[in-house]
This record gives structure tokens, sequence and C-alpha cells, in this order.
């Protein structure tokens, strides 16, 4: 959590630099996945799956310059449908349900000009939990071993779990201008880690790959 807070510091001194009048910003969008990696000693088939990924960004930086770093700020939203089912004779639980995670982020990059309209830009990103929609269930039956036990539970609306576990990481960024210059194109990968807790589902780390799309 510290380091989180350090992080955001760092970010918001950084803006305001940016809005001098040599610096340039930019808003993107974004579509992609993000693809968990679960512990696997939770899951004894396969594992719930990925998640669908959009989200709007605010960056700066200075188009005259062949290295510049670039600040940014985003929100972002995680889009989770799930039907998985686990175990067999022995005990056996189901999970269905939608949840959609709204989380802000922020990075700050060193983008470099590596070919006349193409650039690509790295640097260490962070992530938090604003507040999710949960719309699941979760059944468990004991099977042989439990005959007894059968149990049922419901999660529904708003999470109040706000700004819950944040995750640090590091993102890249590549990007290209189209031929009338009026549209960048590109291709996101962000790499996030935070402490595994105890959720819907066990992950301590994402990977993150995106489209982006921004107009001038």
């Amino acid at each position: 959590m510290k380091c989180t807070h350090l992080f955001l510091i760092i970010a918001i001194i950084s803006l305001p630099v940016s809005l001098k009048a040599q610096w340039k910003r930019e808003t993107g969008f974004s579509f992609g996945i993000t693809s968990p990696s679960y512990n696997k000693s939770s899951f004894s088939y396969g594992s719930p799956g990925i998640m669908l990924k959009v989200g709007t960004y605010q960056s700066w930086f200075q188009p005259d310059k062949r290295l510049t770093v670039r600040p940014e700020i985003g929100l972002s939203a995680d889009i989770f449908s799930f039907d998985y089912e686990d175990g067999g004779k022995a005990t056996y639980s189901v999970h269905k349900g939608n949840i959609v995670a709204f989380n802000g982020g922020m990075a700050i990059m060193a983008q470099l000009k590596i070919f006349p309209g193409t650039m690509i830009a790295i640097g260490p990103s962070g992530k938090f939990l604003l507040t999710e929609i949960a719309n699941a269930s979760y059944e468990f039956d004991g099977g042989i071993l439990w005959p007894d036990i059968h149990s049922q539970s419901k999660t529904n609306g708003f999470s109040r779990k706000y700004l819950n576990n944040p995750s640090l990481g590091i993102k890249v960024l590549l990007l290209q201008k189209n031929l009338n210059g009026k549209i960048k194109m590109g291709v996101i990968v962000d790499r996030q880690w935070k402490k595994e807790e105890e959720a819907y589902f066990h992950f301590s780390q994402t990977i993150e790959i995106s489209v982006y799309l921004s107009l001038l």
C-alpha cells in the first residue's frame, strides 16, 4: 500500500508539469482482455476464464521530442461472465454469474520515437478497484464425502471494497499514426501483480492485452 501511495504522489506531481504549452494531451480508448493467473490448487478442472476490458485514458507528452515522459491516468472496466463447475462425486461446486469491476489506473512511461510516426512507451503502472457490480451465485454439495452438506449463496449489487487491493506492474504501449495523421492505433500490454486475496476467484497476477485508439 505504501508503494502505491508513493506512486500516486509522483503521478499527481507529474501531471501539472504536463499542462505546459509545449506538451500535448491525448485521449485514448482501449478494448481487450484481462487474463488472470489463477491459483491452480483452487481449481481441479481448468479455470474460470478471462475478462473483457474496456478503458479510456488521458496522457501527456512532448510531440517534438524523440524521447519524452508520458504520464497517464485512466478508467477501465473488467467484464467477467462465468459458469464454472468444479469437482465430481466426492465434492461438487458451481460458480455462475457476472461481475463488472470499475478500476482507476495510472502510469508514468518513457516514450521513444523509433520510426517516423511510430512510438513505443514503457514504464511503471498501477491499478486499483473503485467498485464492482456483481450478480453471482455459488453452490456447494458435499457429495459422497459429506452427504449432509449442501450450501448456496448469492451476491447482488455494488461492492463496498473501494480502493481494495491495489496492484503494481509495468505497461508497454506501441503506437502508429495512420496515413492522414488524425488517428493513432496501437497495442497495450500491461502486467500487474498484487497480493492474492479471498475473492470470487484467487489470482495474484494479470496480463492485460488491448487494442488502443486515439483521435488527434
